[in-house]
């Protein structure tokens, strides 16, 4: 209905503001058009993510910190956080626990980033990973998909998850952002930086690369896509970081994201664009 919805976090709140197409809080949503979540008074907690949901709803993703997971009933100094909304605002009571899922993995910090909703009502969840002890080196991207009713889906992957492998560390600062997107025969396709063992002086080094990755849905990599699954390329730069993505209605992938040289220091935009494999 062109309604417009903005969010972030206040303090350690998650904040969810929905707007009429007339530029006016729709008071009809929440307490005046506002919704605020406070999970504790702990760092990082942030609302990342807002996409809609069939039937009016609205799925808010986030970090949650420290969390207490009902999929994985353990504890975790940040992981993940599911809120599924009815239309005026309050929690959907038919999803997870009172209308939310945490989600944590042992020894494991997590960057929620983005989320896109299957035609069956299945949410996939998008998240860069640390250990413990290495909090600003995020060495795994990994997927959860979700029932329409906020369990794991058991099955897709392992248990309702999907690391992705890489070849090494890929330390770059926890930004969670990344792009996901569908395809019309259900695959997954996710960009964003991954670890590549390059050659450097007759001998390997591992260096960050943007990497875009098709997944099935039965959460394996495509090994039908690019190489083994995954689109490697450089572009000459020294970092880069895939911020969105799209499929177009032809089967092409067209990715944005930002790129950074070290000698000259130049940063700038980049858009590149996939054939369907």
């Amino acid at each position: 209905n062109n309604s417009i919805f903005t969010g972030g976090y206040i303090g350690n709140e998650y904040m969810l503001h929905k707007i009429r197409p007339t530029g006016r809080d729709d008071v009809n949503f929440g307490f005046n058009g506002f919704r605020f979540f406070d999970y504790g008074t702990v760092f990082n907690n942030r609302l990342e993510e807002i996409i809609k949901y069939p039937g009016g709803k609205t799925i808010l993703i986030g970090n949650i910190s420290p969390a207490a997971s009902v999929a994985g009933r353990n504890t975790s100094l940040m992981g993940s956080s599911v809120i599924r909304l009815m239309p005026d605002g309050n929690p959907d009571t038919t999803f997870g626990i009172k209308g939310k899922v945490f989600i944590t993995i042992p020894f494991f910090n997590f960057w929620p980033a983005t989320g896109v909703v299957q035609p069956d009502g299945k949410i996939v969840i998008a998240v860069r990973a640390s250990l413990y002890d290495a909090a600003v080196v995020l060495d795994r991207l990994v997927l959860f998909r979700l029932n329409s009713n906020g369990s794991l889906d058991n099955s897709f992957g392992t248990q309702g998850i999907f690391f992705i492998p890489q070849q090494g560390l890929t330390p770059v600062p926890p930004s969670p952002m990344m792009g996901l997107a569908l395809q019309a025969d259900g695959k997954i396709i996710l960009g964003d930086i991954t670890a590549e063992a390059i050659s450097v002086n007759s001998g390997f080094t591992v260096r960050n690369s943007p990497a875009v990755f098709r997944i099935k849905p039965e959460g394996i990599l495509d090994s039908s896509f690019a190489v083994n699954g995954r689109f490697l390329n450089r572009f000459g730069y020294n970092n880069y970081q895939i911020r969105s993505l799209i499929v177009q209605s032809d089967g092409k992938i067209l990715v944005g994201g930002n790129t950074l040289s070290t000698s000259p220091v130049n940063a700038s935009w980049l858009m590149f664009r996939l054939n369907p494999g």
